[in-house]
């Protein structure tokens, strides 16, 4: 019987592991129930259960913990699409590379390094200053457009 009991508690269903324990404790105050009958006793048990849907399904805790994470991953991807939205308009490629945006007041030039809008000009970027300048010296500036390395 130990054996048997101990299989059954090693069971992860709470409700199922709830069951169980029930059975150990009238085993304890002395019923009289066979290895046979605990065994029909645990699999009408288990067969309800999963005809109910309810084999293995979060208790109230767990269910709390999981809405609790949903709401947590809406917040974050609120919060990473709202940035995402906002910077949308900085990717976008102007036709004329010399062309200045202005946006809340702040003047914007296109960064050909960047690949988006920024607060400084092609020229001072400080990322490849040297290149573009030594670039731009060799590449007629007929063509309108800034090298791309």
């Amino acid at each position: 019987m130990a054996n048997l009991f101990k299989g059954y508690k090693s069971i992860t269903d709470s409700q199922f592991k709830q069951y169980i324990a029930q059975k150990i404790n009238e085993y304890d105050e002395g019923s009289n129930i066979t290895k046979e009958r605990l065994m029909n006793l645990a699999e009408n048990k288990y067969k309800t259960l999963v005809r109910a849907r309810e084999w293995k399904a979060p208790d109230k805790y767990q269910k709390k913990v999981i809405a609790l994470r949903a709401q947590i991953e809406e917040l974050k991807s609120q919060k990473g699409n709202h940035r995402n939205v906002k910077q949308d308009w900085k990717k976008k490629a102007p036709s004329d590379i010399k062309a200045t945006k202005t946006y809340k007041n702040r003047e914007y030039n296109w960064c050909p390094k960047h690949q988006m809008w920024t607060v400084h000009k092609a020229e001072d970027c400080p990322t490849r200053r040297i290149k573009t300048i030594k670039a731009m010296r060799i590449t007629p500036k007929t063509s309108g457009k800034w090298p791309t390395h």
